[in-house]
C-alpha cells in the first residue's frame, strides 16, 4: 500500500491541505481528481478523505510557505534547499496534472543540478547565483506560480 504525506500550502492566513505520494514506479505525485490537485480546507476534511479511501497515511507532514514563490520572483534571497523544494513541488504538480512546467525543459538542467546538489550539501548561501541564473529562476518560479494558480488555487 502506498504511503501518503500531508502537504500544507500556506499563504497569508490560509492553509490548504493536499496529499503527496510516490507511486509504484517511483514517481512523486499529488492526489488528483479530474486533472486537478485534490485540496482540502481543513485537516479534518483531509482525514475524512483518507479514511473514506482507505489510504495509508504517514505521520510526516510538509509545510510550504507560498510567499516564498513571490520572494524568488522578486529576486529576494532564499536558500538552495527552499529553491530545490519548490522546483520539485512544481514538477510534481506538473506530473500529477499532465501539465507542462518550464523547469522540466532540458535547458534548465544545469541550473536545477546546481541547486539540487547545493541543497544536498546543505549550502544555503545563494549569493553565488549569477544574474542570468536569477533571471531563469524568476521565469521558472513565475511558471510554477501559474501552475499552482491553475491546478490548486490563486494567490
Amino acid at each position: 500500500m502506498l504511503e501518503h504525506y500531508m502537504v500544507r500550502l500556506i499563504f497569508k492566513h490560509n492553509i490548504l491541505y493536499c496529499l503527496w505520494y510516490t507511486d509504484s514506479n517511483g514517481v512523486d505525485l499529488f492526489v488528483t481528481e479530474c486533472e486537478k490537485i485534490v485540496v482540502f480546507n481543513s485537516k479534518t476534511m483531509l482525514d475524512e478523505f483518507v479514511n473514506k479511501n482507505c489510504l495509508s497515511m504517514s505521520s510526516v507532514q510538509y509545510d510550504y510557505q507560498l510567499k516564498i514563490i513571490n520572494d524568488v520572483i522578486d529576486k529576494k534571497i532564499v536558500g538552495y534547499d527552499i529553491l530545490s523544494d519548490f522546483w520539485n513541488i512544481f514538477q510534481d504538480i506538473s506530473k500529477s496534472t499532465g501539465s507542462i512546467f518550464l523547469g522540466n525543459n532540458n535547458k534548465f538542467n544545469e541550473l536545477y543540478n546546481k541547486i539540487f546538489h547545493a541543497s544536498l550539501n546543505e549550502l544555503n548561501d545563494t549569493s553565488d547565483l549569477e544574474s542570468e541564473e536569477l533571471e531563469l529562476l524568476k521565469i521558472i518560479f513565475e511558471d510554477g506560480k501559474q501552475i499552482i494558480r491553475k491546478y490548486i488555487f490563486s494567490f
